[in-house]
């Protein structure tokens, strides 16, 4: 047994917990403490003003809309700012848990429509999946603990991964029903309901970069805007064409083009009522039309999701993103999350390779440091894209270890579909290698139940979805961090060794209000002697203690 001995200093990333009293009115729904000389931003994102010269930097969140105002990570005093009939809101989506489904490799409820109009590519392992199958899962997935997902495209397309729409107001026969439009639409309506009674969001995959080389534009465009294309533009659009993609590159600098893409966006806010978007391939258009589309998107519904993918590879530092988390001078923002691919690398190196812990704590401050407050990064292991965490290393140990650590990280995770069983394939270092089908009848039911205690227990502590994070220690084999809000402090500890290690802590004044230490599933009480704790790490996991 390892035994280490650590001094706690208060220096907060992300957060501490100061509150002023009778700030905020309970009846007010969305505020904004923002920075010394930072733009205003109202609830579209759209930049109104700049702040005065002497606030503060803070974030308040949806769930502190009380009369007493917590100001995140405010050292010193601070102010709220209200600009007449328009409220600022920021960070709402801080608790999300999206669970990413390849539609055509999740569930196949419906047979006869597998392969319908898939004339162009189908990936190797492609299952059949389809709405009908995602629908018939919705009691599974709430059951999970998740409370979003992500579709992968569902427009009508040529391939079985949807990424060359060719009609943005349709659903692609494939995924529901060949040959019947409108009973195709009102299945993805019936799993967009669905979730909601369930408390799930929608959120659909939106390729507004490309469409298909043979876009239907006689029934995907109806306005009659016909958009232009472009040649590729991009060193990511060349090796798209190489591989025979069958992508048409849209002219966003066209104006009509321009309209035509915005109007498709709103269409499935307005008349289908999904929460928002994932964003693919940002980088392939100029920032401005990210930009313009965002107040478009929060124009149609203010609280919907908007979070871009910002393609990086491997050793990208933060500061890769923070451009994109800027606002555009004269426009607003540009997303509420972009998905965190440089701190991705170092959850695979870490948990999968087992680096040492260093590394991420060294990525997790360049994050914050990089970061403005409005960033949302949305933490995740794989995707569709890569391959799949359990190729680098196959112990469900390890990937419980990193699935239990990202929740415990502020902003939205996501997890890939198969992630809560474990689902692995073999190592091919291509984009398609991880589209596998889900094995519904040979599921890990053991870790099945380790993602639902990991999801239920993010959802029932704020501190570990949206408190601030203070770095304690850490070493090449543990880290220790503290998650903390005014109502409660969360220990994480992660020991990525095969022996257990005994900590003694000294919280100083972290915990002067809450004395008594828990685990999270409310066993093995501990009594703190004078803010001093001894805690042994159990061996290879994540580790939750509660001090309240």
């Amino acid at each position: 047994m390892t035994r280490i001995v650590l001094v706690l200093t208060m220096t907060l990333i992300g957060c501490s917990a100061p509150t002023f009293e009778s700030v905020v009115p309970k009846e007010t729904t969305s505020w904004q403490v923002i920075a010394a000389d930072a733009d205003i931003l109202n609830e579209q994102g759209k930049i109104v003003g700049k702040a005065s010269s002497d606030a503060k930097t803070t974030i308040i969140l949806p769930a502190d809309y009380t009369d007493r105002l917590w100001l995140g990570d405010a050292n010193e005093e601070a102010r709220a700012v209200k600009l007449g009939q328009n409220n600022l809101k920021i960070r709402p989506f801080d608790h999300l848990i999206i669970y990413h489904i390849m539609v055509g490799y999740f569930a196949n409820a419906e047979p006869d429509n597998d392969r319908a109009g898939l004339s162009h590519w189908v990936g190797p392992n492609y299952a059949g999946g389809d709405l009908q199958g995602v629908l018939g899962k919705l009691d599974y997935l709430e059951k999970l603990g998740i409370n979003a997902i992500w579709l992968s495209p569902t427009f009508p397309s040529f391939t079985s991964h949807g990424y060359d729409p060719a009609n943005y107001y349709g659903v692609n026969g494939a995924l529901a029903y060949p040959g019947d439009p409108t009973k195709s639409l009102a299945l993805l309506k019936q799993i967009i309901d669905g979730a909601h009674q369930r408390g799930i969001k929608v959120l659909l995959d939106l390729p507004l970069n490309h469409g298909a080389t043979n876009y239907d534009f006689e029934n995907g465009d109806p306005k009659g805007f016909r958009p232009k294309t472009t040649g590729n533009r991009q060193p990511e659009e060349v090796f798209f064409d190489s591989i025979g993609a069958n992508f048409g590159y849209w002219d966003e600098k066209d104006p009509n083009t321009r309209r035509f893409l915005k109007d498709a966006a709103r269409f499935w806010l307005e008349e289908f009522d999904v929460d928002g978007y994932r964003l693919d391939y940002v980088l392939g258009m100029e920032k401005s039309f990210w930009a313009e589309l965002y107040q478009e998107i929060k124009a149609s519904k203010p609280d919907a999701f908007v979070m871009g993918e910002v393609w990086l590879d491997n050793h990208a530092a933060p500061t890769e993103l923070t451009k994109h988390y800027q606002p555009i001078d004269g426009i607003g923002l540009q997303y509420d999350s972009l998905i965190e691919f440089p701190t991705r690398y170092a959850f695979e190196q870490v948990f999968a390779g087992g680096r040492s812990l260093t590394i991420l704590e060294d990525y997790l401050q360049s994050t914050s440091a990089a970061y403005p407050n409005t960033a949302q990064p949305a933490w995740f292991l794989d995707n569709h894209d890569m391959p799949r965490f359990t190729v680098f290393n196959n112990d469900p140990r390890r990937l419980s270890a990193a699935v239990k650590f990202i929740s415990a990280l502020s902003g939205p995770m996501i997890i890939y579909y198969g992630t809560e069983t474990a689902l692995s394939h073999a190592y091919l270092p291509d984009m398609h290698a991880s589209r596998v089908p889900m094995p519904w009848d040979n599921l890990n039911e053991e870790m099945i139940r380790e993602s639902q205690e990991i999801f239920h227990t993010r959802r029932q502590h704020p501190a570990l979805y949206r408190g601030g994070r203070l770095p304690l220690s850490v070493t090449d084999d543990f880290l220790v961090m503290a998650k903390t809000t005014p109502e409660e402090v969360v220990l994480v500890g992660v020991n990525l060794t095969d022996r257990p290690i005994e900590i003694q802590l000294n919280l100083g004044t972290l915990v002067d209000s809450k004395p008594n230490i828990s685990e999270l599933a409310g066993k093995s009480l501990w009594q703190l002697d004078q803010q001093n704790l001894n805690w042994t790490l159990p061996p290879m996991g994540t580790h939750f203690l509660l001090a309240k």
